[in-house]
């Protein structure tokens, strides 16, 4: 995937703009990924994925996935980003907009 589509990810669902994916983010995220593969998951399950998310690319242990960690768990297949979901026009605006 190419670096700055990764970027704009990144930026998308980092809605608060702390340049980090707090687990709350990580939490929509995931759970908008369920939802755009029409499946029905409850927040119980989605908050196990959010914990074995974070115990698995979370390399420093500090509840914050840096862009850094993300980027290395896109490109090892660590965490499958469905680029399908549809973010927040609010958040992410075309280069010419800016």
């Amino acid at each position: 995937m190419m670096l700055s589509v990764l970027t704009v990810m990144f930026k998308a669902y980092d809605t608060d703009n702390t340049g980090y994916l707090s687990r709350d983010e990580v939490f929509k995220m995931i759970k908008a990924s369920f939802t755009a593969r029409g499946e029905r998951v409850d927040d119980d399950e989605v908050m196990r994925a959010v914990d074995s998310t974070f115990e698995e690319i979370d390399t420093n242990r500090d509840n914050k996935l840096t862009f850094d960690e993300f980027k290395s768990a896109v490109y090892a297949n660590k965490l499958l980003i469905n680029c399908s979901v549809h973010f927040p026009s609010s958040t992410v605006q075309p280069q010419s907009a800016k």
